[in-house]
């Protein structure tokens, strides 16, 4: 058990899931350190109290020294063309420190679902170039766990949202509903999908971190249950007090984008994820803690829209 006594290391602190992290840490006694590029941007948002230090996604030394001292380290710094870096980088350092890691990563290594809900177990067979590149780092960070190099905890998170919400599908969801504009689903509307709230995900996070069983295995986060894209996005125009208006963007309109559009083609890649149900099973993360509760939707939405109309008052 790693106790919240402990030093707790939260790298990408002011993202949705670091900023989301850090607080939940703070909140519950943790002794909590901040790594981030923009120390500013860091001090405006974080709490009272929590230690922040610069660091430079790139320069292992940077990881190294800001780890130092550290029992659990949480990775929750997303760069994609620089992930197989970054990873690196944090298990040389966590395993200098003898700290835990806890990664993130997402279900897009399973590929179309052969079995649903979707298990850990579900075989990886990623059709996607995004997905291929998670299984072979998914196998580099459990390497490490079995060579003994380092403590590793894979959380597998379900799409999530929340507060400082940016640069994703989900955050332009938000920001055009509160804009009162259009919004366009992909592929089915009537087809369910794991959504997740960010506190949720960093309540879970820390879970992971100090469980003394949660090592060496990979865990589904799915949120409080499969939601159909009509009901999520009739719940945030909701939420902004907006008429709803939705629309769809089929497989064959994301093809033909796709020919100008480098985000289309990687968008067309997971079509499947949203031309059928798909959702993970978490069943094995709520046996194992079974006093955790998921926020509802409603309320979940309601809080991110909150922020977002603090953020544009």
């Amino acid at each position: 058990m790693r106790s919240m006594n402990s030093l707790h290391v939260v790298v990408g602190a002011t993202g949705t899931l670091g900023s989301a992290l850090v607080q939940h840490l703070h909140a519950e006694g943790a002794q909590v350190r901040a790594l981030a590029r923009n120390r500013d941007l860091a001090e405006s948002m974080l709490p009272d109290g929590v230690e922040i230090r610069p660091v430079d996604a790139l320069d292992a030394a940077s990881f190294t020294e800001g780890v130092d001292g550290a029992a659990v380290v949480y990775n929750c710094l997303y760069a994609p063309e620089h992930l197989e870096k970054i990873a690196g980088h944090l298990l040389t350092a966590a395993g200098a420190a003898h700290a835990r890691l806890v990664f993130p990563s997402n279900p897009d290594v399973y590929g179309p679902p052969q079995i649903y809900p979707i298990p850990e177990t579900h075989p990886h067979d990623a059709t996607s170039v995004r997905g291929r590149r998670r299984i072979a780092l998914e196998a580099m960070l459990l390497a490490a766990h079995e060579r003994g190099d380092v403590e590793i905890v894979i959380g597998r998170l379900a799409s999530f949202y929340g507060a400082h919400l940016h640069g994703s599908l989900l955050a332009s969801v938000f920001e055009n509903a509160r804009l009162s504009r259009k919004l366009f689903w992909l592929g089915r509307l009537d087809a369910a999908h794991d959504m997740l709230y960010a506190p949720d995900a960093a309540a879970a996070f820390a879970l992971l971190g100090s469980h003394a069983d949660a090592a060496g295995q990979v865990w589904h986060i799915p949120g409080p249950g499969g939601i159909t894209g009509r009901a999520f996005l009739n719940m945030i125009y909701t939420a902004f007090g907006k008429q709803p208006n939705i629309g769809t963007r089929s497989r064959l309109f994301v093809q033909l984008l796709s020919y100008i559009a480098p985000d289309a083609k990687r968008l067309l890649e997971i079509m499947y994820q949203f031309d059928q149900p798909f959702c993970m099973d978490g069943t094995k993360f709520a046996q194992t803690f079974p006093a955790f509760e998921y926020t509802p939707h409603e309320v979940g939405i309601h809080d991110t829209v909150e922020w977002y109309n603090a953020e544009n008052a």
